[in-house]
């Protein structure tokens, strides 16, 4: 289940975030609209979407290594479309920092880069 972050969440996300090399001023779940996948009481995953220039950003994307796996991955990408929608966007932008994470941005959205700057690339997809 897709649920809006809560309080109670915090400790969880962050050691997530730490996990994946986020520092902590890049933390940025409690600043924008952050939901979690939550199934048997625990958190699976989560994401959080800006605003920029009024088209939804993904700030964090991140399953947890725990359940780490394609189908968890497709799982909470999805959750992440459908929220989207029910912004009332039918775009979004992505950025990756890693080769892999381009690989699996053009393989799921069927999009190429529209830019690539200091080692991060950006697409602007739609859901």
């Amino acid at each position: 289940m897709i649920r809006p972050y809560e309080d109670k969440d915090n400790k969880e996300i962050e050691e997530m975030l730490i996990q994946e090399g986020i520092p902590d001023i890049e933390m940025r779940f409690r600043n924008y609209d952050t939901f979690v996948l939550e199934e048997d009481g625990e958190i699976k995953g989560f994401f959080t979407i800006k605003k920029e220039w009024g088209v939804p950003s993904i700030q964090h994307f991140c399953v947890n290594r725990k359940f780490r796996s394609t189908e968890m991955a497709r799982k909470l990408a999805k959750a992440m479309k459908e929220t989207v929608k029910s912004m009332g966007s039918s775009k979004l932008i992505l950025h990756s920092k890693s080769e892999k994470l381009d690989k699996c941005i053009k393989y799921y959205f069927k999009k190429n880069p529209y830019a690539v700057r200091n080692d991060t690339a950006f697409f602007f997809v739609e859901v």
